[in-house]
């Protein structure tokens, strides 16, 4: 399922980068590099503190104010101290590796919203690592051409159990 899921995005990152500078002429493909972070909600926080991490993000323009995405990253969370029946646990550090692909709709004035799809991959110290189904809906704004700013909704679900975040992405813009 995660190779699946990765060759999905490539393919489609790929096809959109290729549509788009040969067809459709509205702009250049885009990297950015971002510094992230991450506070837990739900259950989620019980067990967990603030989240840091950094994404590559890639962006390829389709039309005039809409781009196909491909996101890649890392986020690690610090567990926190639990005491169960008198006795105090601390839970491992969690990393997670979300691989996702997306469409931002982008304003003419800087803000844009980019609902995304894909998959994370989750490990922790003394636990077999997992994968999870996730979605994430972003709202941000480019500051400046080389810029970006956004706060995102993320969710990983697996199993009926949601493990869920709200994020914040610092980047840097590079065109192609």
């Amino acid at each position: 399922m995660k190779k699946l899921f990765l060759i999905l995005g490539v393919t489609l990152f790929a096809t959109a980068a290729s549509y788009a500078q040969k067809e459709t002429g509205v702009g250049r493909p885009s990297i950015s590099v971002g510094v992230d972070g991450a506070l837990p909600l739900g259950d989620f926080k019980e067990g967990y503190k603030f989240g840091i991490g950094g994404t590559v993000k890639g962006a390829v323009p389709v039309a005039t104010g809409l781009d196909v995405t491909l996101t890649a990253g890392y986020l690690s969370f610090a567990g926190k101290s639990e005491s169960y029946f008198g006795e105090v646990y601390k839970n491992a550090a969690l990393s997670l590796i979300p691989i996702k692909a997306g469409v931002r709709y982008r304003l003419d004035a800087g803000p844009y919203f980019e609902p995304q799809l894909g998959y994370t991959i989750m490990s922790s110290k003394g636990f077999k690592s997992t994968g999870a189904f996730t979605y994430a809906a972003n709202v941000g704004v480019m500051i400046s051409r080389e810029v970006d700013l956004g706060v995102r909704y993320e969710a990983m679900s697996k199993n009926s159990s949601t493990t869920s975040f709200l994020g914040a992405r610092l980047a840097y813009n590079f065109s192609l």
